[in-house]
């Protein structure tokens, strides 16, 4: 076996182990690896070893320290215990997690916008969608007005959203990065758009703006928002200038 398909089989383990239970790891983690049976047997005599618990359980703490990190927002947003849960759920059901922080973010992320609900999930998509538009770099330029022409048809872009927070988002927000209990009373719709165009990545959004993004979350035509809302038209080219939506 070569030099790299060795180490894609120790990998493996200790990917393996880093969801272990503790005992004995399963030897169908490496069922799908092209081994002779000599490495099997190799690999067999290491399931065990005192080396390779070792390994998976710094490979593990490193992953969770950068989540908190990283996810500092929607981790904030928890108290303990639920939020130790939430990363341990998390580092339980995966275990091909990236080196990346990035993308080991938006994967923890998602799964935390699937898990939580209520106040804690909007936190976690606002983050989750941050970290997206943050990926995504869309140009301004690229959304430039001439670009888009009657006919033209308007979705979500992908990396982008709209959360309506419950009380002024930046006392929320300001909480969860400090680990403080996130404000409980309903103070009104505090809309923020996120997407790739805005500086900031983050801005409040205008009525017409959380309209015509309600009616986007299927394609619509130009024509249709226009005419719909007041000043649909011009807020259908800023939201396709900033990039929270786009054509299809």
């Amino acid at each position: 076996m070569s030099l790299s398909a060795w180490q894609t089989a120790i990998t493996t383990l200790v990917m393996a182990a880093s969801v272990s239970d503790g005992s004995e790891l399963d030897s169908g983690a490496t069922a799908q690896l092209d081994l002779s049976d000599s490495e099997r047997r190799c690999l067999a005599r290491c399931l065990g070893s005192a080396g390779l618990r070792v390994t998976s359980t710094i490979r593990r703490s490193w992953r969770a320290a950068s989540l908190r990190r990283t996810a500092r927002l929607t981790l904030g947003a928890l108290p303990e215990p639920q939020r130790t849960d939430l990363l341990d759920d998390w580092l339980n059901r995966s275990n091909i997690g990236s080196f990346y922080y990035a993308s080991e973010a938006e994967s923890f992320l998602g799964h935390a916008v699937r898990q939580m609900s209520g106040r804690v999930n909007l936190v976690a998509r606002f983050e989750l969608a941050a970290y997206r538009s943050f990926s995504a770099h869309v140009s301004t330029a690229t959304r430039a007005a001439a670009e888009i022409r009657s006919g033209s048809t308007f979705i979500h872009h992908p990396a982008a959203d709209l959360v309506e927070f419950w009380a002024q988002p930046t006392r929320i927000l300001a909480a969860a990065a400090r680990g403080e209990p996130l404000p409980l009373a309903l103070e009104g719709c505090f809309p923020v758009l996120v997407a790739p165009g805005i500086a900031g990545l983050a801005r409040d959004a205008t009525e017409t703006e959380v309209l015509i993004w309600s009616a986007t979350a299927v394609p619509v035509r130009l024509e249709v928002l226009a005419g719909a809302y007041p000043g649909g038209d011009g807020a259908t080219m800023e939201l396709a200038r900033i990039g929270a939506i786009v054509t299809v």
